[in-house]
């Protein structure tokens, strides 16, 4: 799967907040995790990730199916709202998460409001991370170069 990494928060957190503004090159497919085991295989499905694609890419609009879309819970739910700028530009994303429910917004439009324990019971057996009431934050790099910036994250208590 090409040349794929990730960085995560060595704190576990349950409900969060998460503020990130992140810019990226040409054809970027990456992402960012969110109550994630420490893992190196499958932090998207053992874990949760909403998804960051250059969707002005011809290829990847190709290639890339609705719930793998910029702003998509990845392969479970594509985004509310195409959202994309082109590459270069500074986004921002918000992702909050309390109990169940997550709300994800993208340069101030929601793409996701979710619980995720109310996908079907075919989609959580793929996707255990659904179900994770906690995990590591974190940031993917693949394949193409990404930037982070502003990072922030606040417990909810």
């Amino acid at each position: 799967q090409g040349n794929a990494s990730w960085i995560a928060h060595e704190r576990v957190f349950d409900d969060f907040e998460l503020e990130v503004e992140f810019r990226f090159e040409a054809g970027c497919n990456s992402g960012v995790f969110f109550r994630t085991p420490l893992v190196k295989k499958s932090p998207a499905y053992l874990g949760n990730e909403i998804q960051i694609a250059d969707m002005s890419d011809a290829a990847l609009q190709e290639k890339l199916t609705p719930d793998r879309h910029m702003g998509a819970l990845y392969t479970v739910a594509p985004p509310a709202v195409d959202i994309a700028k082109k590459p270069g530009q500074w986004h921002r994303m918000k992702v909050r998460c309390v109990g169940s429910h997550c709300q994800v917004s993208i340069n101030q439009q929601v793409v996701q409001d979710v619980d995720l324990t109310e996908f079907s019971d075919e989609v959580k057996e793929s996707h255990p991370g659904l179900l994770r009431q906690d995990g590591h934050i974190g940031l993917q790099s693949k394949d193409v170069r990404i930037e982070f910036r502003r990072i922030r994250i606040r417990e909810i208590r």
